[in-house]
C-alpha cells in the first residue's frame, strides 16, 4: 500500500529548500549559508563562523542580526513560510492563498497586497491632506489670535496713555488750586493780623492815658470822687475814648 503524502510537511520542506537556497553564503567558511550579518563588521556568517570570530572580548559591543528573520518578512506564518499574497481584512493579517481556501482565513473579507497598499497610500495621502489643511487653518487661528493680542495690547497703551494724562491734569488743576488756598488764606490771615494790630495799638494807647490819669488823680485824693472821674474825662480825647469804650464793650459781649 502507498503511503500518503503530507502536504504540509512538503510545503514547509520546499519553503526551507527555498530559503536555504535564497541565503546569502558565509563569507568566512564560503561553504554554508549565513544566518547571521554582523553590523558593525558588515559580513555574513554561520553560525559556528560567528562564535569563532566574535567570541573575543573585543567584539562585545558588535550586534548579531538574524538573517532568517528578515527572510520571514512577507511570507505566511501558518503555511511554511509561503509567500503572503493577500491581506486579510477581517484578521488584518497577511495570509497565502491556502489560508483563504482551506485555512483559518475561510470566507474572510481580504485584498491582494498590492492592492492594499494603494489603499493604505491612499488613506495616508488622505491623511496627510486632512492634517495639512488642518495645520492651514490652525496657522490661520494662531494669525487671529497673534492680530488680536496686538490690537488688545495697543487698546491697552492708549488707555493707559489716556489715564496717565487724566490724572496729570488732575494733578495740576488741584495743585494750581491749592496754591490760590494758601495764597488767599494768607491774605485773609494778615488782613485780620493789622485790624488786630491796630485794635492792640488803640487799647495801649487808651490804657497809657488811664494810667497816666490814675496818677495825677493821686494829686487830688483829698476832692470829690465825681471831680476826678470828670477831670479824667477831660483828659481823654474824646473821639479815642468813645472808640475804646466801644471796642471794650464789644470784647466784653464776645466774652
Amino acid at each position: 500500500a502507498a503511503f500518503k503524502r503530507d502536504v504540509a510537511m512538503a510545503e514547509r520542506k520546499d519553503a526551507f529548500a527555498n530559503t536555504r537556497n535564497n541565503s546569502p553564503e558565509c563569507e568566512n567558511c564560503l561553504s554554508c549559508p549565513a544566518i547571521f550579518m554582523c553590523s558593525k563588521c558588515e559580513v555574513s556568517l554561520c553560525n559556528n563562523c560567528w562564535d569563532d570570530t566574535h567570541s573575543a572580548r573585543i567584539f562585545k559591543d558588535h550586534i548579531k542580526n538574524d538573517l532568517r528573520r528578515n527572510k520571514s518578512e512577507g511570507r505566511c506564518q501558518d503555511h511554511g513560510g509561503a509567500p503572503a499574497e493577500f491581506m486579510c481584512l477581517t484578521c488584518n493579517k497577511i495570509v497565502c492563498p491556502t489560508c483563504l481556501l482551506k485555512g483559518s482565513h475561510v470566507n474572510h473579507q481580504y485584498h491582494s497586497i498590492e492592492i492594499h497598499i494603494q489603499n493604505e497610500h491612499y488613506r495616508l495621502d488622505q491623511s496627510i491632506q486632512e492634517a495639512m489643511a488642518f495645520k492651514k487653518k490652525l496657522l490661520a487661528a494662531i494669525e487671529g489670535v497673534k492680530s488680536s493680542l496686538e490690537k488688545v495690547e495697543n487698546s491697552q497703551k492708549r488707555v493707559d496713555k489716556e489715564i496717565t494724562t487724566h490724572f496729570d491734569s488732575l494733578e495740576q488743576a488741584i495743585e494750581e488750586r491749592r496754591e490760590t488756598l494758601l495764597m488767599h488764606s494768607k491774605k485773609k490771615l494778615a488782613a485780620k493780623t493789622e485790624i488786630l494790630r491796630k485794635q492792640m495799638g488803640e487799647f495801649e494807647f487808651s490804657m497809657t492815658s488811664i494810667n497816666e490819669a490814675v496818677k495825677r488823680s493821686k494829686v487830688f485824693s483829698g476832692r470829690d470822687i465825681s471831680g476826678l472821674n470828670d477831670e479824667i474825662i477831660r483828659k481823654l480825647p474824646l473821639t479815642r475814648l468813645t472808640k475804646t469804650c466801644r471796642i471794650a464793650s464789644i470784647f466784653v459781649v464776645q466774652g
